[in-house]
């Protein structure tokens, strides 16, 4: 039942969010979409709530999905940028008491990204400002069932590459603190065999390299026409 209000939450932010890309661009009569990849590492602490032994996690992040830009090459200070992912995820688990282990994590990624132009021109936009990124990840591993969310925030720094008047390359680099939860069905643990439930909180650290190929429309150019 959680992971349907999750769900529920989850497409409501992703309605909105568009909504408000829809609304700028049609206040700006210009934006760009296209595919987007991206490399994160991550590494945090999680809390388990009921012995409240400590987890150390790191993990390598693989997305692939679609952004959606209200200024990607045009004259203007503010853009916002939404970019929402599929996300894989391999972790390797430290747990304070000792030894590891590793498990899989896929789901979905919706990042919010409120940026300001600092150098503008024809050939480049430089942008930077804050995210608010919110993630639901589904644990997809043979001995843990489960799953995560995350919610937080950070900042990014990009710079769109224009490649003539309708397509542009962008590159982006950022980091985010996200606060966790985390809920498993573990089974055959290494250092405590059997099936375990667990609850845990905490606070995750992440780096994050992007690339995004936008498809502009006719009004999205720097003389804006």
């Amino acid at each position: 039942m959680f992971g349907s209000i999750m769900k529920s939450r989850a497409m409501t932010i992703a309605i909105v969010a568009l909504a408000f890309v829809v609304f700028e661009s049609q206040a700006a009569h210009a934006f760009g979409w296209g595919p987007n990849f991206r490399y994160a590492y991550h590494a945090g602490t999680l809390t388990e709530v009921d012995d409240f032994d400590d987890i150390y996690i790191s993990a390598n992040i693989f997305a692939i999905g679609v952004t959606l830009d209200t200024a990607v090459a045009m004259d203007r200070v503010f853009n916002y940028r939404l970019e929402l992912d599929y996300e894989y995820m391999k972790a390797v688990v430290e747990p304070e008491a000792g030894g590891s282990f590793d498990y899989k994590l896929q789901g979905l990624g919706l990042n919010n990204v409120f940026g300001f132009g600092f150098v503008r021109n024809r050939a480049m936009r430089v942008y930077a400002g804050p995210v608010v990124r919110f993630g639901a990840h589904k644990i997809t591993d043979g001995k843990y069932d489960g799953f995560e969310i995350e919610f937080g925030g950070g900042g990014e720094i990009g710079i769109n590459f224009h490649l003539g008047d309708s397509t542009s390359i962008s590159t982006s680099f950022g980091y985010q603190a996200l606060a966790a939860l985390e809920k498993t069905d573990e089974y055959d643990r290494p250092y405590n065999g059997g099936e375990i439930e667990y609850a845990r909180l905490g606070l995750n650290h992440r780096v994050t390299l992007g690339v995004s190929v936008f498809f502009r429309s006719v009004g999205d150019t720097f003389n804006g026409y």
